[in-house]
């Protein structure tokens, strides 16, 4: 009698493909349909919240609603034995009460946004099932919903109230549209650069210009919040401040100010460790110096004590990207990890657009076409959402997975264009950019790993032009 003995899978990639059935691709090999609409239902719900770990007992109410618990459990361990079996051990993490998708799990949904009509499968699942971007689990209202109408009407109270709402709760201001979130802004401005609340305020407010490609309005609402914790001596602000304008000054090319904020931010990482690394990190790489960039990200054991969710979470997720782009699978598996642990349902837009990039990128070693469709359909929707930074980041991108296609003239054609909208943003190209481009213009093995001398005297030539344009530096951090 033939063994059912599931196949041992580690570090895989599972891609589940929806149309009538769900098919599953795992390590690029297919796995066929599901068995069955049981088995299909399992692994919807596993990959809708990836790394997770989802207790039993709800997972056995959302794949079998009617039945009675204890029938529903013993449903669920049948059917979770079948799943094994169709996916492979490694890609899941069981114990006695919980099981968690594991490694990366992608849901690439057909045009149509619902699978109940016109499915194969007879199942309650299906039926009310939502495959839209970011499902939220079942039974669990999403958190945005109402909260800028609670801001507005706090506001029609009391301003000060209002803008605490605002600010306190970074995680859903973040997460609103960003025609919303100005407005929000613009209406708790506060009158005073003595409000307690002044810095956050402009440290928001510089965020969304700076997802919006505003740089310049970006920088001047930083070196306002840069005054306002100057005057008020508040000494981590001022560091906060530091690291934003190092990000901004990188975004834009400006490594003359880059390396000025570095020197005053190096004395200050034994005491804000966690927000002033993700700088460093960010100087590093953006300087291509990507070994020392991976480096330093490694060296951050775990989540740091006292340090906010929201630094640890741009950690992270920045992290995921960098290894990523690096090809470093162990510490990709690692930074993905810490980043997930950290995420809010429905919250945190900025991380998990990261997080989306660094899968994309991920995905360009296992399936570049899949790669390709990835980014395009993720850099519609933020071109769309006004996300003019993280729509360039997804561009770039996809110019290098265009090329691992084999598509050169479409790589080309994407990178020029990219190209040509960082210039119209007022942006030099770093050397890590200098870099892809080279990529992309000779392709990644015509040197076979070694780099052309005229390639070497162009991207010098571009350094040094980038260095005399820069002029001095615009950064005064205070002493």
């Amino acid at each position: 009698m033939r063994q059912d003995t599931p196949r041992k899978i580690t570090g895989s990639t599972v891609r589940l493909r929806l149309g009538a059935e769900l098919h599953a691709t795992v390590a690029g090999r297919s796995r066929g349909p599901a068995p069955n609409a049981s088995v299909a239902a399992l692994a919807l719900c596993l990959a809708r919240t990836p790394r997770l770990a989802r207790e039993r007992a709800g997972l056995a109410r959302e794949v079998n609603p009617f039945a009675d618990p204890i029938s529903s459990r013993t449903a669920l361990r049948q059917t979770l034995r079948r799943l094994r079996y169709w996916l492979g051990d490694g890609v899941l993490s069981i114990t006695a009460k919980t099981i968690a998708a594991r490694g990366t799990w992608l849901l690439d949904p057909v045009a149509e946004s619902r699978l109940g009509a016109g499915s194969a499968y007879d199942h309650p699942f299906f039926k009310r099932i939502d495959l839209a971007p970011n499902p939220v689990p079942f039974g669990e209202s999403r958190p945005l919903d109402g909260f800028a109408d609670t801001v507005r009407y706090t506001a029609s109270l009391d301003i000060d109230s209002a803008r605490a709402v605002l600010l306190g709760a970074r995680s859903f201001a973040q997460s609103l549209p960003l025609r919303q979130c100005r407005e929000l802004l613009s209406l708790t401005k506060p009158h005073s650069r003595r409000d307690p609340l002044a810095f956050e305020h402009c440290e928001l407010d510089a965020t969304v210009h700076m997802q919006s490609g505003e740089f310049g309005e970006a920088m001047r609402a930083i070196h306002r919040g840069l005054r306002i914790a100057t005057h008020a001596r508040r000494h981590r602000d001022i560091v906060r401040a530091n690291v934003w304008g190092l990000f901004l000054a990188l975004e834009s090319g400006d490594l003359e100010t880059g390396r000025g904020i570095v020197s005053f931010l190096q004395p200050e990482l034994h005491r804000h460790r966690m927000l002033v690394q993700n700088g460093m990190v960010a100087y590093h790489w953006n300087t291509g110096e990507i070994g020392q960039a991976l480096e330093l990200a490694k060296s951050m054991e775990g989540p740091s004590k006292g340090e906010p969710r929201l630094d640890r979470l741009h950690f992270w997720s920045n992290s995921a990207v960098l290894a990523a782009e690096a090809g470093d699978d162990g510490f990709f598996e690692r930074a993905l990890g810490q980043a997930e642990a950290l995420l809010l349902p429905g919250l945190d837009a900025p991380a998990r657009a990261n997080l989306t990039l660094a899968l994309a990128i991920q995905l360009r070693s296992v399936s570049p076409e899949d790669s390709v469709r990835t980014l395009l359909k993720e850099r519609a929707r933020y071109q769309e959402k006004g996300w003019t930074l993280h729509a360039l980041y997804l561009s770039e991108a996809l110019a290098l997975s265009r090329l691992a296609a084999g598509d050169l003239s479409g790589a080309a054609s994407t990178w020029q264009s990219a190209s040509l909208s960082r210039r119209q943003l007022g942006c030099r190209p770093t050397p890590r950019l200098l870099a892809m481009k080279r990529r992309i213009t000779f392709g990644e093995d015509r040197w076979s790993g070694q780099q052309s001398p005229y390639v070497d005297h162009l991207l010098v030539q571009s350094e040094s032009a980038d260095k005399t344009k820069a002029g001095e530096s615009t950064w005064d951090p205070p002493n």
